[in-house]
């Protein structure tokens, strides 16, 4: 009986240390990211969504609580390629809202925007640690950055992705446009 607990506890040791050292050479996952940032837990809220569809249209529920120019998309005869549109004096601007949390520790990755849908303007969502921030770019500069290859095809390298194109907050960032309120918003759309 001796013998086995002395097993045992070698064994349990050996189980200790193993889980030791797995959990050293692991990645943070993003919510321990924002946890030790000290997040609010309305931001966590966001995060704990997991990323992918779900959290994108939470935020772009967001985006139309935060920003009430922004008017749901024309759904009827299957009209996709955009999540808002701003009218003013009949011009209409078609907004492709994407969103990300933090992927590094002060970037984001925008992803899966297909430049063959209609879409006038991008309106980017960043969580950032206390915040929820928001920037435009409107198609010209989105084109120009894909030229400069600061926008890339997602997916595979002979460009013929099915998956949209993607970008990092710090390889654009000088393009952006921040927006913090409705009237900026508006304003920002109309007069850039």
């Amino acid at each position: 009986m001796k013998r086995r607990k002395i097993v045992l506890e070698e064994s349990l040791n050996e189980y200790e240390l193993f889980w030791k050292n797995i959990k050293q050479k692991q990645k943070l996952t993003q919510l321990q990211k924002y946890e030790l940032n000290n997040s609010p837990e309305y931001i966590k809220e966001f995060i704990k969504l997991g990323g992918g569809p779900k959290m994108g249209s939470i935020c772009e529920q967001f985006a139309k609580h935060k920003f009430s120019c922004l008017k749901k998309r024309d759904n009827s005869e299957g009209k996709t390629g955009y999540d808002h549109l701003v009218e003013k004096n009949r011009k209409k601007l078609y907004i492709e809202q994407k969103s990300s949390g933090h992927w590094s520790t002060d970037d984001y990755k925008w992803q899966h925007i297909e430049p063959e849908h209609k879409w006038d303007i991008l309106l980017l969502c960043g969580i950032d640690y206390t915040e929820i921030k928001f920037w435009i770019m409107n198609r010209k500069i989105f084109n120009e950055l894909v030229l400069e290859e600061k926008i890339c095809n997602q997916g595979n390298k002979t460009k013929q992705s099915s998956e949209g194109m993607w970008f990092n907050y710090s390889d654009v960032k000088d393009e952006l446009i921040e927006v913090t309120n409705n009237d900026d918003l508006y304003d920002k759309l109309f007069y850039n």
